[in-house]
């Protein structure tokens, strides 16, 4: 039994020393698994407790600010310009020369009395296809006889003007008293103013051509009747009036010509 024992205790020692390990181990595992709940029990408090924030992260912007003494400190850019084009200098033209003083031409020598007189002559005689200048001639020097044309032409024209204007007075047709009639008018009475009754007199001024025909008629006097009215110029334009003869000649005259629309019953 004695040396059994120390088997024993050696086994039981070894049993020991194993349980106290698995039991280390066990109480590890343990531990880790309830600080795993517990962290994850703190979580889940803590998330539902915390205020919920934006989702949208809020951008800061970095902004630099220079003191003035920086500022003055940077050089500031120039912008650049392009390099001035060259400037051409415009061509100088050659300077004029001046001009100078004309040279007195020597003065020529006086001509002879001859040649003066000789200028005079030809400046006096008219120029080849001149009109001479027209010029009346006194009628002592000639002598009472010599007549310029000019004088002439306006003694004819003196002459003209009351020969023309007694032809232009003779042209006009006179005014006579009466007419004589070769075939005198014959009025026709409109058939209206017959069942009208209209009645009137109409005088008319009438030119008596040097055949005697109606050449132009005026209405003087009208009746209130146009129908009448026309009536009596168409007897007048048909009527054959003795002409206007003066020295034996006919000549045209103007007459007044009554004619009266009356009824009888």
């Amino acid at each position: 039994m004695q040396s059994c024992a120390p088997g024993a205790m050696a086994a039981v020692q070894r049993g020991g020393r194993m349980g106290s390990q698995a039991g280390i181990w066990q109480a590890a595992v343990v531990t880790a698994v309830a600080l795993a709940h517990a962290a994850g029990l703190w979580g889940l408090l803590g998330g539902a407790s915390r205020p919920a924030t934006s989702a949208a992260a809020p951008q800061v912007a970095m902004v630099m600010v220079l003191s003035e003494t920086a500022a003055r400190a940077v050089p500031q850019l120039q912008p650049l310009l392009p390099p001035p084009a060259p400037v051409r200098a415009a061509p100088q033209s050659a300077p004029k020369p001046q001009a100078g003083p004309a040279p007195r031409k020597p003065a020529a020598p006086a001509a002879p009395a001859a040649a003066a007189a000789a200028a005079v002559v030809a400046a006096d005689e008219p120029l080849p296809g001149a009109l001479p200048e027209p010029h009346s001639v006194p009628a002592s020097a000639a002598g009472g006889t010599a007549v310029s044309p000019a004088a002439e032409g306006a003694a004819e024209d003196a002459a003209a003007v009351p020969a023309a204007k007694v032809v232009a007075a003779s042209a006009q047709p006179r005014q006579v008293e009466s007419v004589d009639y070769l075939r005198a008018p014959v009025l026709e009475y409109p058939s209206a103013s017959r069942r009208f009754g209209e009645h009137g007199r109409v005088v008319l001024r009438v030119l008596v051509g040097r055949d005697g025909q109606a050449e132009q008629i005026e209405l003087v006097e009208a009746t209130a009747f146009r129908r009448l009215n026309d009536a009596a110029i168409e007897a007048a334009r048909r009527a054959l009036y003795k002409p206007h003869t003066e020295n034996g000649v006919p000549q045209p005259a103007w007459a007044l010509v009554a004619l009266s629309f009356q009824l009888r019953r």
